[in-house]
This record gives C-alpha cells, sequence and structure tokens, in this order.
C-alpha cells in the first residue's frame, strides 16, 4: 500500500517549496560524499524532531528534507553516469 495521491502531491509540493527557498546552492558540484553526509544530518534531524514531539510542520519539512537529498543524490548519480536509469 502507498500513500495517496493528495498525499503525494503535499509532499512533492513541500519538497519544491523548500528546494526552490535553497535554489542558489548547487548540489551538482558537490561530491556524493557531502551529499551523503548532508542525508545523514537531515535524517538525524528528522529523528530529533519525531522524538522532540515538535509539530507536525516541522516534522514534514524534515521528511521533505530528507526526500530531497536523496533525489540530489539520484540526480546527480544519473548526471554523471550519463544514464536515464531508473526511469
Amino acid at each position: 500500500m502507498k500513500p495517496d495521491t493528495a498525499t503525494q502531491k503535499a509532499f512533492v509540493a513541500l519538497m519544491n517549496q523548500l528546494l526552490d527557498k535553497n535554489d542558489w546552492k548547487s548540489y551538482l558540484r558537490m561530491p556524493l560524499s557531502a551529499l551523503t553526509k548532508r542525508l545523514h544530518e537531515e535524517a538525524h534531524e528528522l529523528s530529533h524532531a519525531i522524538q522532540k514531539i515538535k509539530s507536525v510542520e516541522d516534522i514534514c519539512k524534515e521528511a521533505a528534507d530528507v526526500a530531497n537529498f536523496a533525489l540530489m543524490i539520484f540526480d546527480k548519480v544519473r548526471q554523471e553516469a550519463n544514464e536515464n536509469v531508473p526511469q
């Protein structure tokens, strides 16, 4: 079972909002090790937000941050390999 379409759309919209806010930062120039480090840092922030029972908004933003760094890694690896896999 996967999240419903409305949930997926809300998540992608939040991801895009956060990406637009940091659009000046070029992740494609960052080494994969740095992106991976940031992914782990964001995952830690998400875990901390959940453990500290922060607001729903804070937890959702941290979850979107984690997804954004995973997306950046996905994009960078594909571009460096010059492949369109997986689609």
